[in-house]
């Protein structure tokens, strides 16, 4: 696994495919502008942190398959499409859902508990969406069982792609306090679009990897 080889085809590939950032971006910009103190006013803090809990459980997987697809669009040799690949995620859209209310509720639990073990869990069911998209599982215990095999004596270097692009941007947004009213959300909204899609398109070459060798 060439860690360094998956970052470079990603970033070049979104580079020559610039839409492949369109799904995650409207994800990052409707997470921006609920936490705005325009949303804070208009909602109360509860309701803004509920609107963007379901964002990121609703709206992030369908992003995520979004931006599978559209890969996979150019890796057939085709164009990316958008609304094509909206109607490709649709009829696996509540299996997707269901796998990642029920990982995400095991990785929350872990974080509980000390926080190791929801970083553990976190790595282990990476390959959730993947599995119900790519894989074509619909059985959500299959598909949490799957993406735990398939992480099996790969952990540290999954967890590695992951720091490579969670931690920049982790301490990035502690750097934008300082930023002018405005730039900090909209450097927030970029940064966030371009490392969702980076990460999840390497993620995806590593699973597709992963399938071949097994």
């Amino acid at each position: 696994m060439k860690i360094d080889e998956l970052i470079k085809g990603a970033i070049e590939e979104t580079v020559n495919f610039p839409i492949l950032f369109a799904p995650f971006f409207v994800t990052a910009f409707l997470n921006a502008a609920l936490g705005s103190d325009r949303a804070l006013t208009t909602f109360g803090p509860s309701w803004s942190i509920i609107l963007r809990i379901l964002i990121l459980l609703l709206l992030t997987p369908l992003a995520s398959g979004m931006a599978i697809f559209m890969d996979r669009n150019i890796h057939s040799g085709e164009s990316p499409n958008l609304p094509g690949s909206l109607d490709r995620v649709r009829p696996n859209y509540l299996p997707l859902i269901a796998v990642n209310l029920v990982a995400w509720a095991g990785i929350i639990l872990g974080f509980f508990l000390f926080i190791v073990p929801g970083v553990y869990l976190y790595v282990k069911f990476i390959f959730t969406n993947q599995e119900v998209l790519l894989g074509k599982e619909t059985d959500i215990t299959k598909a949490l069982e799957n993406s735990w095999n398939h992480t099996a004596n790969r952990w540290g270097s999954i967890f590695r792609i992951i720091l490579i692009f969670e931690v920049p941007l982790f301490l990035i947004s502690f750097t934008l306090g300082g930023v002018p009213p405005g730039w900090g959300a909209t450097i927030s909204v970029i940064l966030t679009t371009i490392f969702q899609t980076w990460v999840t398109l390497v993620l995806t070459h590593v699973y597709l990897g992963i399938i071949e060798q097994d």
